[in-house]
């Protein structure tokens, strides 16, 4: 029987056949619906040790679990090649392959020894560290553990939730910081204990983290698709740990990361924290404030449209950027070759009935706001930068409690500026049980231990030009081929660039999901006809593709 290799296939394709081990098996999930999936995926590896993400859907996905196994190897049929997805995906591939109803999978228990269990494509500390912050693409990375901290607990959801910090060092003897959540943080120095060996120095892989940035401090955090591995025996291990002997380098003791002694603020607490009223907060000396939050309730009376309600945002760090030359220029990224995306920047006016002033309001939080990307606002028909769309109705003349900071940027000008660091709803009950509307799921958890500006997303300031990432791939692809969008006559990454609104990060009001021109269709057959994909959220109005199948087939939906 023959069988296509995963790099030969293409959506044209009929009757094919794929022979894989599976690697991995993991339920996407965001922080803020821990119970609730978004869809299976798993890690797929071909005989030539080339990997591929698979996906199944949420409601096939109980079906799946008890047909598949993490490490067996089988022969695939009847499935959908589809582009990849634009947020947490597993590897840099332009396709995926999609799992349905239709598909059929037959285990092979023989002549299985040449499938490769695991593959890595590890990328230097010094590449992460150019990176504000990326889910674009998960990365993986290999190192020895240079210290550790306890684990303990921050606020994610209103619901406590572990976290434990790391250190790892490279063969450059240089360090990059690592956070863990959850079960990753709980099980730790169970699976160093079980794994460690007397002698040898402990080798750590982190495989499909994200990159983050905390003040300027870029980190990997976990996600639900990572995976830790310690000591273990693949020959990128091996040699990992001869390089170290041939460079000499002492393997020192394990340092502990202590834990800054500050309180885990609940919701209910951040939201009541240095309440002020809105005259005393526009008398005080914003250069004495600076890195102090304050809380307001007031009333969302309108948003001034004088300078736009979205400006051109960074493809990846969100600051501001200008045309230069045939490209972009980032003030924080320097040139950028993607195209910018639209990106939230209310002017608030905002009311407590005594005194009126103006937040602004950013990015996600905005969004969450809103419950709609402004990337799919902007791109609507008849849109108008300078013109509210008619969903902003929805929120004006609500009361809210707003978390501010001080813009430290318009304070160097003296120029009052008060930015919203998280949106709290003012009508639940005052057992804690707020809802939060926050920039960043995980800006959120380090938020609650420590007073600080949160990052804006508008920032002209021009650091150095990144350089071309420097990789060391251990397996048989390549990685991090980030796909270019040319500028040209495009004005915006379309809706299938943007990164950012498929996260696991739980910073999207609604969970997206890419569909086939709007309906369910599983058929092989169907998604070659309509190779069409939108994003598309649980709300019908929010979909921008048709609602009827336009196959020429005998589709379910018609």
């Amino acid at each position: 029987m023959t069988f296509t290799l995963l790099k030969e296939l293409h959506s044209v394709q009929r009757q094919t056949k794929i022979k894989v081990r599976i690697s991995r098996i993991w339920e996407a999930k965001t922080p803020l619906l821990k119970n609730d999936i978004l869809s299976l995926e798993c890690l797929l590896i071909d005989e030539e040790g080339y990997s591929m993400q698979a996906t199944i859907r949420k409601h096939d996905a109980d079906n799946f679990k008890s047909l598949i196994d993490e490490g067996s190897v089988y022969i695939v049929d009847n499935f959908n090649l589809i582009l990849a997805k634009n947020n947490y995906a597993a590897v840099n591939q332009k396709h995926m392959i999609q799992f349905s109803k239709w598909t059929h999978l037959l285990k092979v228990t023989e002549n299985i020894e040449t499938f490769p269990l695991h593959t890595f494509s590890f990328v230097k500390y010094d590449y992460i560290k150019t990176k504000k912050q990326s889910t674009t693409y998960l990365i993986d990375v290999i190192g020895t553990i240079a210290g550790a901290g306890p684990a303990s607990y921050t606020y994610v959801a209103q619901k406590q939730t572990p976290i434990k910090k790391l250190q790892i060092r490279d063969l450059d003897n240089d360090t990059l910081s690592v956070t863990l959540w959850d079960d990753f943080a709980l099980t730790f120095e169970n699976q160093l204990a079980a794994r460690k060996e007397t002698d040898d120095p402990i080798i750590i892989i982190l495989a499909s983290m994200t990159i983050r940035n905390y003040r300027d401090e870029v980190y990997i955090s976990t996600c639900s698709a990572s995976r830790i591995y310690i000591n273990l025996q693949i020959p990128a291990v091996e040699e990992f740990r001869s390089n170290l002997d041939a460079k000499q380098l002492a393997i020192a003791p394990i340092q502990y990361i202590e834990l800054l002694d500050k309180p885990i603020l609940s919701p209910y607490e951040q939201a009541s924290k240095n309440r002020i009223s809105i005259a005393e907060l526009v008398q005080m000396d914003t250069s004495t404030i600076k890195d102090i939050k304050y809380t307001c309730k007031a009333k969302l009376v309108s948003i001034d449209t004088t300078y736009g309600w979205w400006y051109r945002a960074c493809y990846n760090c969100k600051a501001a950027v200008k045309d230069f030359a045939d490209t972009f220029w980032c003030g924080q990224c320097g040139k950028n070759d993607q195209s910018p995306v639209p990106w939230y920047k209310l002017d608030a006016v905002v009311d407590d009935e005594i005194a009126t002033t103006n937040f602004i309001i950013f990015g996600k939080i905005a969004q969450e706001l809103i419950r709609i990307p402004a990337q799919q606002l902007a791109i609507a028909a008849n849109a108008d930068k300078f013109v509210l769309p008619s969903v902003f109705k929805n929120v004006v003349g609500q009361t809210y409690i707003f978390q501010i900071s001080i813009d430290s940027r318009r304070s160097n000008i003296n120029a009052q500026s008060f930015k919203v660091t998280k949106i709290f709803i003012d009508d639940l009950d005052t057992k804690g049980k707020k809802k939060i509307y926050t920039k960043d799921a995980e800006d959120t958890l380090e938020e609650t231990n420590d007073d600080h500006t949160t990052h804006t997303s508008q920032n002209d300031s021009g650091p150095e030009i990144v350089e071309d990432p420097i990789i060391q791939s251990m397996s048989s692809q390549s990685i991090l081929e980030t796909p270019i969008s040319r500028k040209g006559n495009r004005l915006f990454s379309c809706i299938e660039d943007i990164a950012p609104e498929t996260d696991e990060t739980g910073e999207g009001a609604a969970c997206y999901e890419e569909i086939k021109l709007g309906h369910e269709c599983e058929l092989p057959e169907c998604f070659t006809i309509c190779d069409t994909r939108y994003h598309h959220s649980s709300q019908a109005y929010y979909c921008g593709a048709p609602q009827t199948c336009v196959c020429e087939h005998d589709c379910p939906i018609n």
